[in-house]
Formats: structure tokens, sequence, C-alpha cells
């Protein structure tokens, strides 16, 4: 269940991209807001693009805890497990079957989560994607195999990635 300030951020930026969207904007300038919660949106149109969201969240790996480096990276693959209202799949189908992408990454200063989609889905697909980053269901039962995966990163880029 989404909280009534996350569920009122959510409407808002959803509210604001779907206007912008739909051509209410018709500048290519950056527009910067930010909403009564704190959270910022920018928004950049580009003409003739499909629409890419980009949720970024202001907590990366250098604000691991000591001794549990890899953390936020974890719980960014978390967070792609679902919701308590859409469960694990559901969003990654979605994005696909309407022809875009759904990704995140960790770096050391945020996590970002990324839908890419083209213009005639977003408005359907992007409240599902707001309410996926922030009211997951963070199923701890798939810790490990998560820490697993991130280790396995790791390996594979070592130099930017890392778990303890």
């Amino acid at each position: 269940m989404i909280g009534a300030t996350a569920g009122a951020t959510i409407a808002s930026i959803a509210a604001l991209l779907v206007a912008t969207s739909s051509g209410a904007a018709k500048s290519d300038d950056l527009v910067v807001e930010k909403l009564k919660d704190g959270t910022t949106l920018v928004y950049a149109h580009v003409a003739g693009r499909d629409v890419a969201v980009r949720f970024v969240v202001r907590a990366g790996g250098e604000d691991d805890p000591p001794g549990k480096a890899g953390l936020a990276h974890i719980l960014e693959h978390l967070v792609f497990h679902g919701t308590y209202d859409a469960p694990e799949g559901v969003m990654f189908e979605r994005a696909w079957g309407a022809g875009g992408s759904l990704n995140a990454f960790t770096t050391d200063l945020a996590t970002v989560f990324v839908l890419d989609v083209p213009t005639s889905s977003f408005a359907s697909l992007t409240p599902s994607f707001l309410a996926m980053v922030t009211s997951p269901a963070l199923p701890f039962a798939q810790f490990d195999r998560e820490k697993g995966v991130v280790g396995a990163e790791a390996f594979d880029r070592p130099d930017i990635i890392s778990v303890e």
C-alpha cells in the first residue's frame, strides 16, 4: 500500500509527466520542478523520441554502512521483486510488452531506476513504475539470492561494485 505522501508524490509526478508528454510543453528546454515533499522532477522534451523516465534516489554505495558494502546495490535489486499489489515480473512484462525497457544501476552517490517506453505507453506504465520504486515489497527472503547476483556482478566489474 502506498502511503499518503508517497501517493501524492506519485500522482503529482505522473500528472506532470503525462501533461508534458502530451504536448503541453513545446520547448526543448530543461524544466526542473521541486515538489512539496522535496522530490525534484526534471523534464526535457525531445521531439520524436520515446519517453525516458529516471527515478534517482540520492543514496548509493557511499551510503552503505561500514562492513556492509554493496547493500545499496542489493536493495536496488530487491526493488524489482514487485510491490504488494503487483508481484515480481509484472512491471518487466508490461514494459517489454509495450516495446520498452526497465533497468537500474547503483553508483557511489545514487541509485537510478530506468524506464524507457514508447510515448503511447507512457501514461499507462509510469504510475506502476513509480509505485514499484516508491512502494516495493522488498522480499528479504530473496536477499541472499540478490547478494549472490550482486557478488557475480562485482566479480565482472570489481572496479565499480563490491559486496561484503
